[in-house]
């Protein structure tokens, strides 16, 4: 590893960073995709990983201002605060850094004990700074050793485009055949499998080891881990595709003492659980296909011969409810109850959140059937009618009263009784709850509310269980406690059903097994490549937006959970990680401008908002 003398810097440079208003609130953490392609059922494995530079393997790249760090392969100066700034995460607590988790991953990813396989791994950026600046920023953090080249699709006159390891461990430069191909990571990839040795100048100095792994490479070999979603997708006439990709996740945050910044990333940034889960990926792309319908199942739990009902069925909002979700940028959607669009803006916030092109039905109308039915509930063993309740349980930063909002313009808020959105910002006047009192809607505080700790879904039903009061304020008048009698007394997580589109809402704390939803719906998961025009859309989910067979099993699961009775799966890809932040200002950084094809995707008619962030609609709102 690289350390350099930690000498003083008049004001250097600043760190400057990409610009971009793309779709980045998709997931928490990585997001692992295998498309459809010829031979898949043969499960081919990988043999190439290739990461992205900006906001993948850095949190975000902050550079000094010196000629040597961009021409010279070995430059070291102020290696710990530029290795700090650039790859260690102050967002995760623990004992280990994210540099040492990342040469961990590395390692694995590159010789593979559980499945005896040699892999190779390199980095495909357009990082305005080049390819050795990025090798240099590997050599300071200790992390190249498991890399072989490193290729720079921006063009640097004067400055080669590319990097190799040569059989010695040494690097070296060189020029790869970026200017001969299409200027996008899909097509680069494509043509990377026609010719590897062009890429891996290794190949042709006898290196036996890149040969085994290289030769007969195909593009179902490689997986592309990348930040930015158009880069799976090429827009060349051919189209292009990446088939087997990890999507990291994208946040805002103030970031040391660079202040505000937006669009950060990087593998593991906020997350520990990225590391194993694209580890996994790796090991069984095959694994993580398009679930097209969802997947009910009640899991092995004390009294489960009891048969106990379901008193509450609990919905994600985000890819369960909506296929993939849109907000108005007027700020009225977050604070106001009640906030209503034009007919015309009204409709096209509907059909981009709600409608299905995927199948014939209404989509909406067939929601609000369902819901219906579900909230009718069913008779008890006396014979007497016993509704249940229905509740929405979001992470989103814009609260509840926007999803409460988004809802009422599809017609499908009075079936709810409350609305709880976790990570709300309340200094932006986000509400953390809502609940029904009769028809009138009313916001409220959730219980136990804390900045430093994010509860999750699993905690969260669990206090609902012992303290229905708390998260349902109606039961606090007659009314309200006669309308919600029956969950007043559930006994236990068993009488609730969590549907929900991602599998580790699932699950509680690490490591105990005890505290899981017993009742889950899993929903439908899906990649689009061009969703409403829109282009590639990841992460896209809905109840009933593949199927209308979603509806009917989700009636009949509620009804009689016990008919979907099996062992309850091991936790295949989440372990303990952590990390440790650092860190004393040593050298002024920039932040460098990075991924042109994000000014493209700011351009877009339509602007992708997830669960914890306000972004424009210009469509609906021009």
């Amino acid at each position: 590893m690289c350390r350099g003398p930690m000498r003083s810097l008049s004001p250097a440079a600043q760190l400057d960073r990409t610009p971009s208003n793309h779709s980045r609130y998709i997931t928490e953490g990585v997001w692992c995709f295998e498309r459809e392609f010829d031979g898949q059922e043969r499960c081919p494995l990988v043999r190439l990983i290739v990461f992205d530079w900006d906001e993948t393997l850095t949190l975000s790249t902050f550079l000094p201002e010196d000629r040597g760090l961009r021409q010279r392969i070995g430059w070291c100066e102020w290696a710990d605060y530029i290795t700090e700034h650039n790859f260690q995460t102050p967002l995760v607590d623990g004992t280990a850094t994210r540099v040492e988790k990342l040469r961990a991953l590395f390692k694995d990813l590159a010789q593979d004990e559980v499945t005896d396989s040699r892999r190779f791994l390199a980095v495909l950026t357009r990082n305005n700074q080049g390819s050795i600046a990025c090798l240099n920023l590997l050599l300071m953090a200790g992390l190249d050793e498991h890399f072989s080249a490193v290729w720079c699709m921006r063009p640097a006159p004067g400055r080669p485009n590319s990097v190799y390891r040569k059989p010695d461990g040494t690097w070296s430069a060189f020029n790869s055949p970026l200017d001969k191909v299409f200027d996008h990571k899909a097509d680069v990839l494509h043509a990377m499998c026609k010719d590897p040795a062009a890429w891996f100048p290794q190949l042709a100095e006898g290196d036996e080891a890149a040969a085994s792994v290289l030769r007969g490479l195909r593009p179902e070999g490689i997986v592309l881990v990348d930040d930015v979603r158009t880069n799976f997708q090429s827009s060349a006439p051919d189209k292009a595709k990446v088939l087997r990709y990890c999507k990291v996740a994208r946040y805002d945050c103030v970031y040391r003492e660079h202040g505000f910044k937006r669009d950060m990333g990087g593998i593991g940034a906020k997350d520990d659980s990225d590391y194993a889960i694209l580890l996994d990926f790796v090991r069984q792309p095959w694994e993580y296909k398009a679930l097209l319908k969802a997947r009910c199942v009640e899991r092995q739990f004390e009294g489960a011969d009891d048969r106990p009902r379901v008193d509450l069925v609990v919905f994600d909002f985000d890819e369960t409810l909506t296929l993939h979700t849109w907000m108005p940028s007027d700020r009225r959607c977050v604070t106001e109850i009640g906030f209503r669009l034009p007919e015309e803006k009204r409709e096209h916030f509907v059909t981009y959140n709600f409608s299905s092109p995927y199948v014939s039905d209404d989509r909406v109308e067939r929601l609000g059937v369902m819901l219906k039915e579900l909230a009718a509930g069913a008779d008890d063993a006396d014979g007497r009618p016993v509704p249940r309740t229905l509740a929405i349980l979001t992470r989103n930063e814009d609260g509840a009263v926007a999803v409460l909002n988004l809802l009422a313009m599809a017609g499908l808020d009075a079936h709810f009784s409350a609305i709880w959105a976790l990570g709300s910002d309340a200094e932006a006047g986000a509400a953390s709850g809502v609940y029904r009192q009769g028809s009138e809607w009313r916001a409220f505080e959730l219980p136990g509310r804390s900045v430093d700790l994010e509860p999750t879904k699993v905690n969260v039903l669990r206090c609902v269980v012992e303290n229905p009061q708390a998260w349902f304020p109606q039961l606090a008048s007659d009314a309200g406690a006669a309308e919600l009698e029956h969950i007043a007394g559930m006994p236990s997580l068993a009488s609730i059903v969590l549907v929900d589109d991602e599998p580790a809402n699932f699950r509680g704390e690490e490591g105990d097994d005890a505290n899981v939803i017993v009742r889950q719906c899993e929903v439908t998961r899906y990649d689009d490549d061009n969703f409403r025009d829109q282009g590639l859309i990841t992460h896209m989910g809905g109840l009933g937006a593949k199927t209308s067979e979603d509806y009917d099993e989700l009636l009949a699961f509620v009804r009689r959970p016990w008919l979907c009775s099996e062992q309850p799966a091991g936790d295949a890809f989440f372990r303990e990680l952590a990390s440790t932040p650092s860190g004393v200002s040593e050298v002024a950084l920039l932040r460098r401008h990075t991924e042109d094809e994000l000014e493209c995707e700011s351009c877009s008619p339509m602007v992708s908002r997830k669960s914890r962030k306000a972004l424009d609609f210009p469509d609906a709102e021009s």
